[in-house]
């Protein structure tokens, strides 16, 4: 994680629902933090500063990241 981010524990999520996510190929933002093990609003502020790419479906407010974006992320 980039210098300065805060994580905090993912106490709720069992190994099972881990898993469950690193199989999704369309991530939430809440299901990208889960993995990342930092806050959602962590999440928010690397894709705003550019950091991490995120997509919206078309007519849709909702933000998405793809999980090749969210590998290319964690391999910087």
């Amino acid at each position: 994680l980039p210098d300065g981010a805060r994580t905090m524990p993912s106490i709720h999520t069992s190994a099972d629902e881990i898993a469950a996510l690193n199989a999704k190929q369309i991530l939430s933002l809440a299901e990208a933090a889960c993995l990342l093990d930092c806050h959602v609003n962590t999440v928010s502020n690397w894709i705003k500063r550019g950091d991490l790419i995120a997509s919206k479906k078309e007519g849709r407010r909702r933000v998405y990241v793809r999980r090749a974006d969210l590998d290319k992320f964690l391999a910087r």
